[in-house]
């Protein structure tokens, strides 16, 4: 017989054997492909005002053969584990292992055939699955070109992923000579990067008062060599999403397509090492916990470590204070590492006794313990206060947040939109250089330290022992290698100092015009309207091409102008936000809660109200004692819970319904809109937060915003929240 058609053969007497294996999948994947695609079909004809499909082709286009690869991926994951432990599990059989090492078949032959044959037990079922599920599609009559693209882009990302989880599953087989050891450290390789990731980014942040991360650092390269973290990293939205909106079917993010070499490098890497390993594999490993003595030492102390801190992070979650939590860390790590070091002993001897047979083993991992907590614990390598040196740098970006900070509205497809956080965004497109106070800001923020007074609900700056006004700062190093290091620092505003070089940065123009999507956009951007308001009203005026380019313009010059000492000083008039066409075409502009966020007028924008005045809209109209029908206002009442002490607003007696119109007056000429001022909130101290403010003006008289005291302004008919 050829080595050829020995190789068939070994393949046809493996699928014989393991025949319910593809059965199963052939079972599961017509549950998961047929029934669902009719049943969602069915659904979309009896009920098609219930879901946001045209018809039957768009859900099958977009849905079946679109967003749910990601289900599929998952769901080869699990047959690719039941295809390689099925498949390989002879391997932990010492009878099985001497019956198939005499027959007359060289490892290479043994190996591949086996591999393969529990490729096909997946593929076939698969791919007739998909095949029927086109069949339906043509029988709906909704079968055409990106139909069938999109199924042939599942049927590959399926098979790819199917791959990776595979070799990987096989690979902890070779390495294990017993099955439940196999299923154990199957999970383990193909989590393992993920969680590691995980613990590492859950210390930097516990540990490090300055850390900051734009992203999980799962998705990080040098993380991301266990098929979960490749399939994290596959089916991750690049978009940082904060919000997501959508004025038709959207054409949702189905797989990062760029990956996929990567999978399929790894998936070529790992069958190597899967191979070389079943080929170096010795005949009476069968039955042992760890095929290769010299992998047992590096799994022992790569499991324990990680199992370790996972438990000090677990136990730090129970500690009812700041200071109790370090304790409990420590305990849960002593805990953790005792009990998972004996455990893994355990289960590698096979026997309660030989939990103490490798002593210097249990020493050199408690070592690696130790040393990683006391680095991150006590800061051994300087993280918290790194601070490149000017050579270093190529710019610096700079995120002053609670100051301007406008959440940018960013486009997808043309159909819907997402909205990128501030920091992001400032990241991105704030690049500075040549002010020194950028720098001397970070050096001076990176020496702070505060600690938390809980009895007076306060931060104490440590070095000084008074009371600090902590907010925070974000940090992108740009440095001149290429590389982007992020740090964000608590800076106290009570600090004269510091509070100068946070003006300093915020009045550089740059820093300004870089960090306001509406004066970083590019002029071809188009609008439908510019959304005002003032204190107690809102508008719309529609924008020509010339009015838009004016009123930008306009309020660029006047918004660079605007310095740091006016912001702290002064109470916004109005504020501004621009629609865009697209948007204003689908979507009603009477949902103000969108538009809340605009950008602020100050009564030193002259030109800029004047222009808005002149096309329609007054920033300094009013509402009078007339337009008001009552007013009810509520005060900040403190009460304790299972939790401590917390705080409500509460109706006060008698300032329920104020009709008066005498107080009225005085109520509206004594208010401020609260939503001016959740862009400058963290640095001003503009309102009194005692007190809530509702006004209820006749219809068609205001929107209903939410108002507060100005402060010092409180009308003497107004009951103090101790009285």
């Amino acid at each position: 017989m050829t080595s050829k058609n020995l190789f068939f053969k070994l393949i046809k007497q493996d699928f014989q054997k393991r025949i319910w294996c593809p059965i199963l999948i052939l079972i599961g994947y017509f549950l998961l492909f047929e029934v669902r695609m009719l049943m969602m079909i069915e659904r979309i004809t009896e009920h098609p005002k219930s879901y946001n499909y045209k018809d039957i082709g768009e859900y099958i286009r977009e849905s079946f053969f679109g967003t749910s690869t990601s289900t599929v991926a998952v769901i080869a994951c699990f047959t690719a584990v039941l295809c390689a432990i099925s498949g390989f599990a002879y391997l932990h059989s010492k009878v099985q292992l001497d019956m198939y090492h005499s027959l007359p078949v060289s490892r290479l032959q043994l190996f591949a055939s086996r591999f393969v044959s529990g490729i096909l037990q997946f593929f076939i079922p698969f791919a007739i699955h998909i095949i029927i599920c086109i069949g339906i599609t043509a029988g709906k009559a909704s079968f055409n070109m990106a139909v069938f693209k999109n199924a042939v882009c599942m049927t590959g990302v399926g098979l790819l992923v199917f791959l990776l989880t595979y070799s990987t599953a096989v690979i902890a087989m070779c390495l294990t000579g017993n099955i439940i050891v196999g299923i154990i450290g199957t999970g383990i390789l193909c989590s393992y990067s993920t969680a590691a990731a995980l613990m590492f980014e859950a210390l930097f942040n516990g540990f490090f008062d300055t850390f900051y991360c734009r992203e999980s650092i799962i998705y990080s390269n040098i993380w991301c060599f266990s098929p979960l973290s490749m399939l994290i990293r596959l089916f991750h939205d690049p978009n940082e999403m904060i919000s997501y909106y959508s004025y038709s079917v959207s054409r949702y993010f189905y797989y990062n397509a760029d990956f996929l070499w990567v999978i399929v490098t790894a998936a070529v890497i790992y069958t190597f090492i899967a191979w070389k390993l079943f080929q170096k594999r010795a005949s009476d490993a069968a039955g042992r916990a760890i095929a290769f003595k010299w992998a047992e030492p590096v799994i022992k102390t790569a499991c324990v470590i990680l199992a370790s801190f996972y438990s000090g992070m677990l136990f730090s979650q129970f500690s009812s204070s700041d200071e109790s939590e370090i304790a409990w860390f420590v305990f849960g790590l002593v805990f953790g590492y005792v009990f998972f070091a004996l455990l893994i002993e355990i289960i590698f001897r096979m026997d309660i006794r030989g939990a103490l047979c490798h002593k210097k083993q249990l020493a050199f991992n408690a070592v690696c313990v130790l040393v990683i907590f006391i680095i991150f614990r006590y800061d051994c390598l300087g993280y918290d206060t790194y601070v490149p040196a000017d050579s270093q740098l190529q710019s610096c970006s700079v995120s002053i947040n609670g100051l301007m900070s406008h959440s940018p509205r960013i486009m997808v497809d043309g159909n819907s939109y997402y909205y990128m956080s501030f920091i992001s965004y400032c990241m991105d497109n704030v690049k500075l250089t040549g002010n020194p106070n950028v720098m001397e800001l970070a050096r001076r923020a990176a020496k702070e330290d505060y600690t938390y007074d809980k009895d007076n609900d306060r931060y104490i700056n440590t070095k000084t022992g008074e009371e600090a006004q902590p907010r925070y700062i974000v940090f992108g190093y740009n440095l001149q290698s290429g590389r982007t290091i992020y740090r964000q620092y608590d800076v106290d505003i009570n600090d004269e100092e510091l509070l100068g070089l946070i003006g300093s940065i915020f009045d550089d123009s740059n820093y300004k015009s870089m960090s306001n999507p509406m004066l970083n956009e590019e002029p071809k951007t188009d609008y439908a309207a510019v959304y005002c308001k003032n204190n107690f009203r809102s508008g719309r005026i529609p924008l020509t091409h010339k009015l838009q380019s004016e009123l930008l313009e306009t309020y660029r010059e006047e918004y660079l102008k605007l310095d740091f000492s006016t912001v702290l000083d002064t109470y916004p008039v109005g504020s501004i936000a621009m629609i865009d066409a697209h948007i204003d075409a689908d979507r009603s502009i009477s949902v103000d809660w969108d538009y809340d966020d605009g950008y602020l007028i100050y009564p030193q924008f002259e030109k800029t109200i004047a222009l808005l005045k002149a096309n329609g809209f007054d920033m300094y109209e009013t509402l009078t004692a007339a337009d008001v029908d009552n007013i009810c206002i509520s005060c900040q009442e403190e009460y304790e819970d299972e939790f401590g002490t917390a705080s409500r607003m509460v109706s006060i007696d008698g300032m329920s319904a104020i009709k008066d119109k005498e107080q009225i007056q005085q109520i509206l000429d004594s208010v401020i809109n609260m939503s001016f001022f959740y862009q400058i909130q963290s640095y001003t101290d503009f309102y009194d937060s005692s007190f809530d403010v509702d006004i209820y003006a006749r219809a068609g008289m205001s929107s209903g915003y939410s108002y507060r005291f100005k402060k010092g302004c409180v009308p003497d008919f107004v009951p103090k929240p101790s009285e």
